[in-house]
């Protein structure tokens, strides 16, 4: 008999290693730590300033849905790779908010309408 085993992605360990905050909430920590900190480092410090997110300028909107699309799409022609397909919406949608969270500087977003 052969036995076969599945893999997982690192989305999906992250996710089995962490217990959600709430009935049906993501907690973006863990697949940040997993996904993004490697090259964005820890709470988005990095000695590079162009992949940190705290206290930087940012290239591509500081805006949720601005991070969103960059972490759904990722930026061409540099290692950020697009994570489309390979987590949620659900959880992209928490990682950016999470990373947006990062930068002090950065006032909170209004909800409930037009940006």
């Amino acid at each position: 008999m052969l036995l076969t085993a599945e893999r997982s992605s690192p989305a999906d360990e992250a996710r089995q290693s962490t217990p959600r905050a709430a009935a049906g909430a993501i907690d973006p920590q863990p697949l940040y730590r997993k996904l993004c900190e490697p090259c964005h480092g820890p709470d988005g410090k990095t000695p590079d300033p162009s992949m940190g997110f705290a206290a930087r300028t940012w290239k591509h909107g500081t805006s949720t849905a601005d991070i969103t699309k960059t972490i759904t799409t990722g930026v061409q022609a540099t290692a950020m790779l697009p994570f489309k397909g390979k987590l949620t919406d659900s959880e992209i949608a928490a990682i950016a908010r999470y990373v947006r969270s990062l930068d002090p500087r950065l006032k909170p977003e209004k909800t409930g309408g037009g940006s």
